[in-house]
C-alpha cells in the first residue's frame, strides 16, 4: 500500500512539475483561487504569469475570441461578464480606501476585517488588481449605482478609453470624496464601506 501511495504522488508531483500539464489545470480555477496559486512556487508563478490564457481569466488581458459570456436574458444575446473578483468587499475597500485619502484616522464600528485588509493593499502601486478588467470582454463605459431604499443617487459613469479596469472604481471614489463640499458622498461612502449600500455595476 505504501508503494502505491509513494507512486501515486510520485505521479502527481510529475504533472505538477510540467509547466504544459500545470497550465492546463490551473485554467480550470477561478481568479480568487489563481492568485493565491501564485504563492505555491516559482514555477506556478511562472506559469500563470506567462500563459495568456490564463491571464486573460485574470482579466489582465483582453478576451475577445470567448463566447462563453453571460446570455442576456432580454435579449438572449452575449454580455460582457463581470470581473468575480468585483465583490462586495472590494467595493466597502474602495469606499474607505476613499475616506481614507481625506481623512486618514476614519474608521467604523463593525467592518469587516478583510474589508480593513484590502484596503490596506490598495497602497501597493504594483498590486495586480490595479490592472485588472473590470469586464471581459472590456468595454470603455458602465454605469455604477448605489442600490438603497434611503438615496436616489443617480447612475455614476465610468469611462476608460483603454478598457475599464478596477482601479477605475477607486480613482471615481477618491475623486467624489474629495470634491464633496456638503458631505452627503462621504456619507454614501460609509454607508457604503459599513455594507449599508451596495453597488450595482453594467456596461454602458
Amino acid at each position: 500500500m505504501e508503494e502505491d501511495s509513494s507512486e501515486t504522488m510520485s505521479a502527481a508531483h510529475q504533472v505538477l512539475s510540467t509547466a504544459e500539464l500545470l497550465e492546463l489545470i490551473l485554467t480550470k480555477l477561478r481568479p480568487h483561487d489563481l492568485l493565491n496559486a501564485q504563492q505555491v512556487s516559482y514555477l506556478w508563478s511562472s506559469v500563470i504569469t506567462s500563459s495568456k490564457s490564463i491571464q486573460k481569466a485574470l482579466y489582465l488581458l483582453p478576451d475577445t475570441a470567448n463566447s462563453s459570456y453571460y446570455i442576456d436574458m432580454f435579449t438572449n444575446t452575449p454580455s460582457p461578464q463581470v470581473n468575480p473578483l468585483f465583490v462586495q468587499r472590494f467595493v466597502q475597500a474602495s469606499a474607505l480606501y476613499a475616506l481614507r485619502s481625506i481623512n486618514p484616522t476614519v474608521s467604523f464600528f463593525g467592518v469587516d476585517p478583510q474589508v480593513k485588509t484590502r484596503t490596506a493593499a490598495f497602497d501597493n502601486p504594483d498590486a495586480s488588481w490595479r490592472n485588472m478588467l473590470l469586464f471581459q470582454p472590456p468595454v470603455q463605459q458602465a454605469w455604477l449605482k448605489p442600490m438603497s431604499a434611503r438615496f436616489e443617487d443617480p447612475p455614476r459613469l465610468l469611462r476608460n478609453d483603454n478598457g475599464l479596469r478596477m482601479t477605475d472604481v477607486v480613482a471615481m471614489f477618491e475623486a467624489l470624496a474629495k470634491e464633496d463640499s456638503s458631505g452627503y458622498f462621504v456619507h454614501v461612502l460609509g454607508c457604503t464601506a459599513t455594507r449599508k449600500i451596495v453597488w450595482m455595476l453594467a456596461p454602458a
